[in-house]
């Protein structure tokens, strides 16, 4: 068994996705349970959200815990672009491993995703000059990865240029441009050495270590067709999901006023009344997108009420519509909804498109879900047609 261990469920969602992708099975877990037969096992720690020493706590649990299983190897799973406690949950993994280094590869190239120099770009613009900064929860307030990562005084944190040999201790961000220095990078990570990053280095490691060169299409889920929901928790995405769903004739369904602000109240009438329009669009529609929308919110924590309150309707919409496929877009609302619904165990199923897996509950029969994180667009393909 491989494991990965992620801070969010899109980020499992995506590695696992990934692993079938060169043809082996993967399961997404939100509580670890090694009794399951899938080659790669990738667990949602969901601490994203919640403080530093919450999220190094919790990471440094599950990772014991995952040790005892007795992994082939592990990876850590971050943000591609660095929101999160990232530093402190890589720090926490190598502690309960006991190794002396990381090597942390957060860059995807294919996506104009890279470091160059120690800072980040992305399509060629500094982070901080991208949608990014307006991250409601983590704003990037700087391209330099050291300050993304909020060194602190004396903590061994080397940024490098030239990767060919890697330190020997510490939290090592080496620079990455191109799906090659990927691969050269996967070769010279060790068993000394706990890998950390996004999900094409993750990629490159399997080349490396599984020799499974050739990406193998797999069973292919319906991209097209059956009754859609399409659950928007981002507030990155919103603006443009928005648009793309007005411009195809798809209603576009926000988090009424009332709910926003009474989040914490008793305003079950006001979110049957929502759940209960959702229903009836789908039924006259076939699809429909229900999202947070312009949420008055700032800071880090105050989104996860307003998550909570979409997953309950979510919730409330699947016992009273026939619903054929669920695209949750955004880490914590995918694991908010989850938690409604009781589901700790994801089988990957497929694909609706390359690069986006095609899950289901494991030992419920339940709609296809798709989870992708918020700062990616979902692919042409899985648009429904409108005539």
């Amino acid at each position: 068994m491989i494991a990965v261990i992620a801070d969010d469920l899109s980020g499992a969602a995506e590695l696992a996705g990934a692993a079938q992708a060169r043809g082996m099975t993967a399961e997404v877990q939100t509580d670890f349970n090694p009794s399951t037969n899938a080659e790669v096992v990738a667990v949602d720690t969901d601490t994203r959200s919640g403080t530093a020493d919450e999220a190094a706590q919790r990471v440094g649990e599950i990772t014991r815990r995952v040790l005892e299983a007795r992994p082939d190897w592990i990876y850590k799973k971050t943000d591609s672009v660095l929101r999160g406690h990232v530093r402190r949950e890589i720090t926490a993994m190598l502690s309960a491993t006991g190794r002396p280094r990381a090597l942390f590869v957060p860059a995807n190239p294919s996506r104009g995703r890279i470091i160059r120099g120690g800072r980040y770009l992305a399509d060629g613009t500094p982070l901080d000059q991208t949608f990014f900064a307006r991250d409601p929860a983590y704003p990037a307030t700087s391209s330099s990865v050291l300050e993304l990562l909020a060194r602190e005084d004396g903590e061994n944190l080397e940024l490098i240029a030239d990767w060919r040999e890697i330190p020997p201790g510490g939290i090592i961000v080496p620079d990455a441009t191109t799906s090659a220095d990927l691969a050269g990078l996967a070769d010279l990570a060790d068993e000394s050495t706990l890998c950390a990053g996004a999900v094409e280095f993750f990629d490159a490691l399997l080349v490396t270590r599984t020799g499974r060169i050739n990406l193998v299409p797999g069973d292919a889920a319906p991209s097209r067709g059956g009754t859609t929901l399409f659950i928007c928790g981002s507030a990155v995405a919103w603006p443009a999901r928005r648009e793309q769903c007005e411009r195809r004739g798809i209603p576009v369904l926000a988090m009424p006023r009332g709910l926003m602000m009474g989040v914490g109240s008793d305003n079950r009438s006001d979110l049957t009344a929502w759940a209960s329009e959702t229903a009836q669009r789908l039924a006259d529609s076939g699809c429909v997108l229900i999202a947070i929308g312009d949420a008055p919110v700032a800071g880090p924590f105050a989104p996860c009420r307003l998550e909570e309150t979409l997953a309950q309707t979510v919730e409330a919409v699947l016992q009273i519509a026939s619903v054929e496929r669920v695209f949750l877009e955004g880490g914590a609302t995918a694991a908010a909804v989850l938690r409604r619904m009781k589901a700790t165990r994801l089988a990957v199923r497929g694909q609706f498109a390359p690069g986006l897996p095609a899950f289901r509950l494991v030992g419920n029969k339940g709609p296809l879900l798709a989870i992708k994180p918020g700062s990616y667009h979902w692919p042409e393909s899985i648009w429904p047609e409108r005539s």
